[in-house]
């Protein structure tokens, strides 16, 4: 939760608005993004084994 408020403070929000704000619907679509940026990394075995 920490980082949440201070990337969201670096992004020039203010304390008042970040509590204000449905913290439930930002967390689904930041787990949304997350899982999208998950899907799209391609890995591979040499990666892993060395």
């Amino acid at each position: 939760m920490n980082e949440l408020y201070l990337n969201l403070i670096q992004q020039g929000w203010k304390l008042h608005e970040i509590d204000q704000m449905d913290m439930v619907f930002y967390m689904r679509l930041y787990a949304h993004v997350a899982k999208k940026q998950q899907k799209e990394e391609k890995v591979y075995i040499d990666q892993i084994l060395f």
